[in-house]
Protein backbone atom coordinates (compact mmCIF):
# COMPACT_ATOMS: atom_id res chain seq x y z
CA UNK A 1 0.00 0.00 0.00
CA UNK A 2 1.45 3.40 -0.88
CA UNK A 3 1.28 5.71 2.12
CA UNK A 4 1.80 9.43 2.48
CA UNK A 5 0.90 12.14 4.99
CA UNK A 6 -2.81 12.96 4.78
CA UNK A 7 -5.96 13.67 6.78
CA UNK A 8 -9.41 12.05 6.93
CA UNK A 9 -12.66 13.94 7.31
CA UNK A 10 -15.79 12.98 9.25
CA UNK A 11 -17.26 11.12 6.26
CA UNK A 12 -14.11 9.03 5.70
CA UNK A 13 -13.98 8.04 9.38
CA UNK A 14 -17.69 7.17 9.25
CA UNK A 15 -16.91 4.68 6.45
CA UNK A 16 -14.43 2.95 8.78
CA UNK A 17 -17.28 2.22 11.19
CA UNK A 18 -18.87 0.17 8.40
CA UNK A 19 -15.62 -1.50 7.29
CA UNK A 20 -15.48 0.32 3.95
CA UNK A 21 -11.76 0.95 3.54
CA UNK A 22 -12.01 2.01 -0.12
CA UNK A 23 -14.48 4.81 0.70
CA UNK A 24 -12.27 5.92 3.57
CA UNK A 25 -8.81 5.60 2.05
CA UNK A 26 -9.20 5.27 -1.71
CA UNK A 27 -9.20 2.72 -4.51
CA UNK A 28 -6.01 0.95 -3.32
CA UNK A 29 -8.29 -0.62 -0.70
CA UNK A 30 -11.01 -1.75 -3.11
CA UNK A 31 -12.21 -5.27 -2.40
CA UNK A 32 -10.76 -5.39 1.12
CA UNK A 33 -13.43 -6.15 3.67
CA UNK A 34 -12.79 -5.59 7.35
CA UNK A 35 -14.10 -8.10 9.86
CA UNK A 36 -16.54 -6.68 12.41
CA UNK A 37 -13.95 -6.79 15.20
CA UNK A 38 -11.56 -4.53 13.24
CA UNK A 39 -14.07 -1.77 12.53
CA UNK A 40 -14.27 1.44 14.51
CA UNK A 41 -17.00 1.27 17.15
CA UNK A 42 -20.10 3.41 16.81
CA UNK A 43 -22.90 4.67 19.03
CA UNK A 44 -21.74 5.01 22.66
CA UNK A 45 -18.12 4.24 21.76
CA UNK A 46 -18.02 6.69 18.84
CA UNK A 47 -14.92 8.50 20.10
CA UNK A 48 -13.23 9.89 16.97
CA UNK A 49 -14.78 12.11 14.33
CA UNK A 50 -11.85 13.01 12.09
CA UNK A 51 -8.11 12.61 11.62
CA UNK A 52 -6.31 15.93 11.33
CA UNK A 53 -2.96 14.40 10.50
CA UNK A 54 -1.66 10.98 9.50
CA UNK A 55 2.08 10.76 8.90
CA UNK A 56 3.42 7.23 8.31
CA UNK A 57 7.04 8.22 9.00
CA UNK A 58 6.54 10.98 11.55
CA UNK A 59 7.28 11.03 15.24
CA UNK A 60 10.37 10.73 17.35
CA UNK A 61 11.09 7.18 16.19
CA UNK A 62 10.03 7.61 12.55
CA UNK A 63 7.31 5.00 12.94
CA UNK A 64 4.44 7.37 12.37
CA UNK A 65 2.03 9.72 14.07
CA UNK A 66 -1.70 10.26 13.95
CA UNK A 67 -3.66 13.19 15.34
CA UNK A 68 -7.41 12.67 15.66
CA UNK A 69 -10.24 14.83 16.96
CA UNK A 70 -13.59 14.16 18.60
CA UNK A 71 -16.70 16.33 18.91
CA UNK A 72 -17.75 16.11 22.54
CA UNK A 73 -20.88 17.85 23.74
CA UNK A 74 -21.88 18.64 27.35
CA UNK A 75 -24.66 16.02 27.25
CA UNK A 76 -22.34 13.15 26.22
CA UNK A 77 -23.26 9.95 28.10
CA UNK A 78 -19.92 9.68 29.89
CA UNK A 79 -20.11 13.27 31.16
CA UNK A 80 -23.57 12.89 32.64
CA UNK A 81 -22.57 9.93 34.78
CA UNK A 82 -18.91 10.59 35.66
CA UNK A 83 -18.29 13.17 38.39
CA UNK A 84 -21.72 14.76 38.01
CA UNK A 85 -20.67 18.05 39.62
CA UNK A 86 -17.44 18.19 37.58
CA UNK A 87 -18.00 16.53 34.21
CA UNK A 88 -14.75 15.30 32.70
CA UNK A 89 -13.92 12.62 30.19
CA UNK A 90 -12.85 9.46 32.05
CA UNK A 91 -9.21 8.51 31.56
CA UNK A 92 -10.16 5.05 30.33
CA UNK A 93 -12.11 6.64 27.47
CA UNK A 94 -9.13 8.85 26.67
CA UNK A 95 -7.05 5.72 26.27
CA UNK A 96 -9.81 4.24 24.13
CA UNK A 97 -9.71 7.37 21.91
CA UNK A 98 -5.99 6.79 21.40
CA UNK A 99 -6.66 3.13 20.61
CA UNK A 100 -9.20 4.17 17.96
CA UNK A 101 -6.66 6.56 16.44
CA UNK A 102 -4.07 3.78 16.35
CA UNK A 103 -6.63 1.48 14.73
CA UNK A 104 -7.07 4.01 11.92
CA UNK A 105 -3.29 4.32 11.61
CA UNK A 106 -2.84 0.55 11.29
CA UNK A 107 -5.66 0.25 8.77
CA UNK A 108 -4.33 3.09 6.60
CA UNK A 109 -0.91 1.44 6.61
CA UNK A 110 -2.65 -1.55 5.01
CA UNK A 111 -2.18 -3.86 7.97
CA UNK A 112 -5.62 -5.45 7.62
CA UNK A 113 -7.02 -8.92 7.21
CA UNK A 114 -10.39 -10.40 6.34
CA UNK A 115 -9.89 -12.89 9.21
CA UNK A 116 -13.00 -12.44 11.41
CA UNK A 117 -11.01 -13.49 14.48
CA UNK A 118 -8.37 -10.79 14.07
CA UNK A 119 -8.49 -7.93 16.53
CA UNK A 120 -6.46 -5.02 17.79
CA UNK A 121 -5.13 -5.26 21.31
CA UNK A 122 -2.54 -3.73 23.59
CA UNK A 123 0.34 -6.05 24.33
CA UNK A 124 0.74 -6.89 28.02
CA UNK A 125 3.48 -5.10 29.93
CA UNK A 126 3.92 -2.45 27.23
CA UNK A 127 4.34 1.00 28.73
CA UNK A 128 1.82 3.64 27.69
CA UNK A 129 1.63 7.24 28.79
CA UNK A 130 -1.44 9.46 28.62
CA UNK A 131 -1.03 13.20 29.05
CA UNK A 132 -4.33 14.97 29.51
CA UNK A 133 -4.90 18.69 29.70
CA UNK A 134 -8.32 20.17 30.34
CA UNK A 135 -10.74 17.26 29.92
CA UNK A 136 -13.84 19.39 30.46
CA UNK A 137 -15.94 19.83 27.32
CA UNK A 138 -17.67 23.10 28.30
CA UNK A 139 -19.02 24.35 25.84
CA UNK A 140 -18.85 21.82 22.98
CA UNK A 141 -15.15 21.18 22.36
CA UNK A 142 -13.03 19.09 20.09
CA UNK A 143 -10.41 17.33 22.17
CA UNK A 144 -7.56 15.93 20.15
CA UNK A 145 -5.69 12.67 20.48
CA UNK A 146 -2.12 12.27 19.28
CA UNK A 147 -0.63 8.81 19.20
CA UNK A 148 2.93 7.87 18.47
CA UNK A 149 4.66 4.55 18.82
CA UNK A 150 8.19 3.35 19.34
CA UNK A 151 7.37 -0.24 18.38
CA UNK A 152 4.88 -2.15 16.22
CA UNK A 153 4.24 -5.84 16.26
CA UNK A 154 1.89 -8.59 15.28
CA UNK A 155 1.04 -11.39 17.66
CA UNK A 156 -0.92 -14.43 16.67
CA UNK A 157 -3.23 -15.88 19.26
CA UNK A 158 -5.05 -19.19 19.30
CA UNK A 159 -8.31 -17.36 18.55
CA UNK A 160 -6.98 -15.93 15.27
CA UNK A 161 -5.61 -19.27 13.98
CA UNK A 162 -8.94 -21.02 13.61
Amino acid sequence: MPVKPESFDDNQVRHLRHGNLAAAFGSDFAGITLGESQRLPDERMHLIDRVLSFDPTGGRYGLGTIVAEADIHPDAWFLTCHFIDDPVMPGTLMYECCAHALRIFVQRMGWVTPDPGARFDVLPKMKATLNAGDRSPRPPRKPGMKSTSNRWGIRRTRDSRS
